[in-house]
């Protein structure tokens, strides 16, 4: 029977979860409330990392340059072993698409966390002029693909980073980039002030 890459990658990376969480003695249990808020991101999350450290130091951002969408499962599986079960997971994966990658597998990466974990999806875009009209029409794809489940599942919030740089298109560099520092500055208010209006848990630290 034929199987979807995807859904093979998120089985393997069940499995490697199950053996590293073997490895490492009680590494769920002795870590459910260590990390406020984990960020998993690509480049625009790796640049606008600094910024947004100094607004919160205690928030862990997990994020480089030319992450693919399809990363997201192996990212929230290394995570969960290394810093526990976050209250909150910001995820900013899709500017740089995977072949084959559908809401289904958004869904299933979702999937691996708890319930008690509030989920927040960036939307993503890319400027037709610069990379093409495919590109540009994956990104809205996949945006869409976030608000549908975000309208599906209580604990799934928006982050619209894409209406504001359609709104404003100085906030990007290079067309998919945040400036700097004026759409660097304004990613990490968008993020932070979408995160901390949305927690159910008013009162709770996020620092």
């Amino acid at each position: 029977m034929h199987r979807h890459p995807a859904s093979t990658a998120l089985a393997a990376v069940a499995l490697v979860l199950a053996a590293a969480t073997s490895t490492v003695p009680h590494a769920t249990a002795a870590r459910t409330t260590s990390v406020p808020v984990l960020v998993i991101g690509d480049s625009i999350t790796y640049y606008a990392a600094p910024a947004l450290h100094e607004r919160r130091p205690r928030w862990i951002v997990d994020a480089d340059r030319a992450r693919e969408v399809g990363t997201l499962p192996w990212r929230i599986s290394v995570d969960l072993v290394r810093y526990g079960v976050p209250r909150h997971v910001v995820i900013a994966l899709g500017t740089n698409e995977s072949a084959g990658w559908r809401r289904a597998d958004y869904s299933a990466a979702l999937s691996m966390l708890p319930r008690s974990s509030e989920v927040f999806f960036v939307t993503t875009y890319r400027d037709p002029a610069v990379f093409g009209q495919w590109r540009a029409d994956i990104q809205e794809r996949y945006s869409s693909w976030m608000r549908a489940i975000a309208r599906d599942r209580a604990d799934v919030r928006l982050i619209n980073w894409r209406r504001d740089v359609l709104a404003d298109p100085s906030l990007l560099v290079d067309g998919v980039h945040a400036s700097h520092p004026a759409g660097i500055q304004r990613w990490v208010d968008l993020v932070e002030a979408t995160v901390a209006h949305d927690c159910p848990c008013k009162g709770t630290p996020l620092l």
